[in-house]
């Protein structure tokens, strides 16, 4: 049986921003080295990307977190108003937000340290203030659960939320941090889950696209829709409970940099499955984002969906 393509009017990202000091070096640093940076530029990070890359391709969007009023909280709130993405809590007056440092190296390799702020204090009673509505998906980010306390309080947040409002998840790369009890809570309310081929195995023990599809079954009795990211190999899409999952290519490029483009592959996808596409479609032209992104130097230079149509148009069609 083929799910529904899953069907909202807003996206809402609850948990934390921070800002990415990125520095590109030829190598990566080693105990008491000291490299220069070839290029080096400040963005702000966490699921920021999913949210504007929806917003530029027509959901609206808002930040369901908390931030501060020095410098790293004022960047974070100039790149939502930018971006016109709402943000439906007020800002800290008491802290700033936090701030990681990553270094890329050479092949995309890259390594980095945070230092959290005051959107790690978002908890059960600023949870409660948060208006969701029936029509709206919530984006969860592993990344954000990883801190036992937070990830207890959204956990448990979760029940109060409207049956009709879709739970949409990335455990991330820092899955075997989150307690099994959070866990289970986020699974089990799950409708759309989107991660990686190191998460899929890390979750159900296998990466093979149709037995993870069975086991996530199991774990989810809510997901309508898994996609399973493959990098430049494309992805695997499962909507059906009666078939295996199916395979989207994404289209050949010579990539500038190798960035990390996972949220930008997540809110284009939620984009067009807001829209009424299909998963595998909606997760096609989420490939074809991330490649035109791929080829783009600085920050968040984000492809518009009249690229993407252009690309599918005259560049390539997938077989």
């Amino acid at each position: 049986m083929t799910a529904a393509t899953p069907r909202f009017h807003r996206l809402v990202l609850v948990g934390g921003l921070v800002v990415d000091l990125v520095l590109r070096v030829e190598e990566l640093p080693r105990s008491g080295d000291d490299v220069r940076a070839e290029r080096a530029h400040a963005e702000v990070g966490g699921g920021f990307a999913v949210l504007a890359a929806a917003r530029r391709h027509g959901l609206p969007a808002a930040y369901g977190g908390l931030y501060g009023n020095g410098p790293f909280g004022t960047a974070v709130r100039t790149a939502l108003d930018t971006e016109h993405v709402d943000a439906l809590l007020p800002q800290v007056t008491t802290g700033d937000s936090g701030f990681r440092t990553a270094f890329t190296g050479p092949g995309g390799a890259r390594m980095s340290v945070t230092s959290g702020g005051v959107e790690g204090a978002l908890d059960a009673d600023t949870l409660r203030g948060l208006r969701i509505d029936a029509g709206d998906a919530v984006y969860l980010d592993g990344g954000d659960l990883v801190d036992a306390r937070l990830g207890s309080a959204v956990g448990r947040w979760l029940q109060s939320l409207p049956q009709q409002t879709l739970l949409v998840f990335d455990p991330g790369g820092r899955l075997d941090e989150i307690t099994w009890p959070v866990q289970e809570r986020v699974l089990r309310r799950c409708d759309v889950l989107t991660l990686s081929a190191a998460a899929v195995k890390g979750l159900v023990g296998t990466s093979r696209p149709a037995a993870a599809w069975r086991a996530l079954r199991e774990y989810a009795p809510r997901l309508s829709t898994a996609v399973f990211r493959h990098g430049p190999d494309g992805c695997w899409v499962g909507t059906d409970t009666d078939q295996p999952p199916v395979e989207v290519p994404a289209p050949p490029v010579d990539p500038v940099t190798g960035p990390v483009a996972d949220g930008l592959h997540t809110g284009v996808l939620l984009a067009n499955l807001a829209q009424g596409r299909p998963a595998s479609r909606a997760a096609l032209r989420g490939n074809v984002a991330v490649a035109l992104f791929s080829t783009r130097r600085g920050g968040h230079a984000y492809p518009e969906p009249a690229a993407v149509d252009r690309f599918l148009a005259t560049s390539w069609r997938p077989e």
